[in-house]
Parts: structure tokens; C-alpha cells; sequence
């Protein structure tokens, strides 16, 4: 179990910005999901009067645009630390190296 774990975590540490990505688009589809809900709750309001609380609706686009700008603010701060490494600690024109590539 051990080694399944170091092995995921080595792996994970290659494919950050994947994952950061991945978590980006899970947050977009459910925000997609709520706002089309919400939408269809308004047409219901107005075609067939169903008193549906449009109040739960904005309030759960308010969580999910936080978890969105908690995303995005991960995927900058790792994108800035990996333009950091290309531009000042490699020489121009090359990768910079992998953890314990030296």
C-alpha cells in the first residue's frame, strides 16, 4: 500500500497542472448544471407558476463561483512557479528539469 501511495503521489506531482485542470472542468459542468436548473426554474415561475425559490438558486451559483476562483487561483500560482522556473532558474531555450533529474 505504501508504494501504491509514493508511486500516485510522484505522479500526481508530474501531472499537477492536469489534475488542477480536471478539478477546473468538474467545477464548470456543475455550474453549467445549476445554471441550466435555475434557468428552468425561472420559465416554470413564469409559464406555470410554480413558486420555486430562485433565492436557492443564486446562493448555490454564489458557492459554485467561489470553488471556481479557488480553482483558478491554484492553476495561476502553479503556472506562475513553472514560468518562474522556465524564465529565471533554466537557460533559455531548455526544459527545466524534473525532481531529481540533476
Amino acid at each position: 500500500m505504501k508504494e501504491y501511495v509514493l508511486r500516485f503521489s510522484q505522479w500526481s506531482e508530474q501531472h499537477h497542472m492536469a489534475l488542477i485542470f480536471g478539478a477546473g472542468a468538474y467545477v464548470l459542468f456543475f455550474f453549467t448544471l445549476w445554471s441550466f436548473s435555475l434557468l428552468t426554474g425561472f420559465w416554470f415561475n413564469a409559464l406555470f407558476a410554480t413558486h420555486f425559490e430562485l433565492n436557492v438558486g443564486m446562493t448555490g451559483i454564489g458557492a459554485i463561483a467561489t470553488a471556481g476562483a479557488t480553482v483558478y487561483g491554484i492553476a495561476r500560482s502553479a503556472q506562475s512557479k513553472y514560468r518562474t522556473d522556465s524564465e529565471l532558474n533554466s537557460e533559455q531555450g531548455s526544459i527545466p528539469y524534473k525532481r531529481g533529474d540533476k
